[in-house]
């Protein structure tokens, strides 16, 4: 008996299933959140300038992480209108 020839078979991938209209719409946004805590009251730098200790911590991806900083007050807003930064 000869053999059997076949056609070569063709695939359509499947369509991806419609997300119905109360799922969320996902997004790769990464969400953190993170506060700041005074470890001392406002004091005066030998050169006048106004700083403060604080512990500032965050939290992203249910893990946090907190750091103890000196901020100091700036002369001039910054972009974001505050006029605290971490000096260099």
């Amino acid at each position: 008996m000869p053999p059997i020839e076949l056609a070569p078979a063709t695939a359509k991938a499947p369509e991806p299933m419609p997300r119905p209209a109360s799922e969320p719409q996902r997004t790769n946004t990464i969400t953190a959140s993170g506060w700041v805590v005074p470890k001392t009251d406002p004091y005066q730098k030998p050169d006048g300038t106004t700083c403060r200790d604080v512990t500032q911590s965050v939290s992203k991806h249910g893990q946090t992480q907190s750091q103890d900083v000196t901020i100091c007050r700036t002369q001039v807003a910054q972009a974001d209108g505050s006029n605290w930064v971490i000096p260099q």
